[in-house]
């Protein structure tokens, strides 16, 4: 019995260590807002001491601007199907590779288009930029026969199984 099948397959294990440091795009907290946390604390202790306090803005929230696509993952008997939600992206502008590691990356960049109207924007709530997301893959994982295709803002990736092994007990003779 395959005890490796028990247990759950972490999809995103380099994405959760940090993309082995060759990630462009931040992951988990903006890189100012530790500083920002600190910063904040000491200005408001120092008011506090007067007798007041400030309220900062929060560089947190870029964070949230940041376009990090939606993964979604299923399994069939034959193969993996993964399904990234990539909205306003041109087709030319998405990039996939498999590293040595077995992972997956699927990266490109969101370009903001250029209205030639006159006008003056009000408001602005959509992310532009560069995203990356990197995806392990398990070991059954068939490489060679990764299928892509690209419909209405949705990549979908079709990843056969590589075929099981019977079993990975073997008889040894004695001599």
């Amino acid at each position: 019995m395959n005890l490796n099948k028990l247990k759950p397959w972490n999809w995103f294990k380099n994405e959760d260590n940090g993309g082995g440091g060759n990630v462009p795009v931040p992951r988990g907290a903006h890189p100012l807002s530790a500083l920002q946390t600190e910063m904040d604390r000491v200005f408001d202790s120092f008011y506090r001491s007067f007798g007041g306090s400030m309220d900062f803005p929060d560089f947190g929230k870029l964070e949230k601007s940041l376009i990090r696509p939606v993964v979604d993952i299923s399994e069939k008997k034959d193969q993996y199907r993964i399904k990234v939600e990539i909205p306003g992206v041109d087709k030319d502008d998405i990039h996939l590779r498999i590293e040595d590691d077995n992972t997956l990356v699927v990266s490109g960049e969101k370009k903001m288009e250029k209205d030639e109207k006159d006008g003056d924007f009000h408001c602005i709530e959509t992310s532009y930029g560069s995203f990356q997301r990197l995806i392990s893959l398990p070991a059954d994982a068939d490489h060679s026969g990764l299928k892509a295709s690209f419909r209405n803002g949705v990549l979908t990736l079709s990843l056969p199984k590589l075929p099981e092994s019977s079993s990975s007990a073997r008889t040894i003779p004695i001599s």
